[in-house]
């Protein structure tokens, strides 16, 4: 078991270091792929470990999940003038239901971060971006707590892809 946890380890530094032992910025083509949106405008990157599920009959967003039980989920929905920070919560409420808890938040004008515990013990990270018209893009990426030494780095990259596309 050791040596897979090593092998998994081994190709996530490799997303994220060149052979001068550098960061560096990770290709959207041969690393990540791009869903893009057209109901809701925006656009989010996935890793290739990621497999997409099909866009839901109402188009507003997709699932995509690993083999190991991780998943990120992306959707559009329509704020209907409400308030952004209001929106926020509500969202961190569902996810953490009654057994789980909030570790970080942090609140800006346009976007959120919310992360923590969900109901499940599962670890979330989450962001929601505002884009126009009322609408906003959330993306939540979930993971058992195993597997924070794969799923950690990978959250900012995949924050950072969220976009609003209009």
């Amino acid at each position: 078991m050791k040596k897979v946890y090593f092998f998994v380890w081994m190709i996530v530094g490799a997303l994220f270091v060149n052979d001068s032992g550098i960061a560096k910025e990770i290709s959207l083509t041969s690393q990540w792929h791009l869903y893009h949106n057209s109901r809701f405008h925006y656009q989010i990157c996935y890793p290739l470990m990621m497999i997409p599920q099909g866009e839901s009959d109402n188009g507003d967003g997709q699932l995509f999940t690993a083999k190991d039980g991780a998943s990120i989920r992306v959707y559009g929905s329509y704020r209907l003038d409400q308030d952004f920070k209001k929106i926020v919560t509500e969202i961190s409420q569902w996810m953490v239901g009654g057994k789980g808890r909030i570790t970080y938040r942090s609140y800006h004008p346009q976007w959120a971060v919310v992360s923590g515990y969900d109901k499940e013990g599962k670890i979330f990270y989450t962001k929601l971006l505002k884009g126009t018209e009322d609408r906003i893009m959330v993306v939540v990426l979930t993971y058992s707590a195993k597997l924070k030494f794969i799923y950690n780095p990978l959250s900012a990259t995949i924050a950072s892809c969220l976009k609003n596309t209009e």
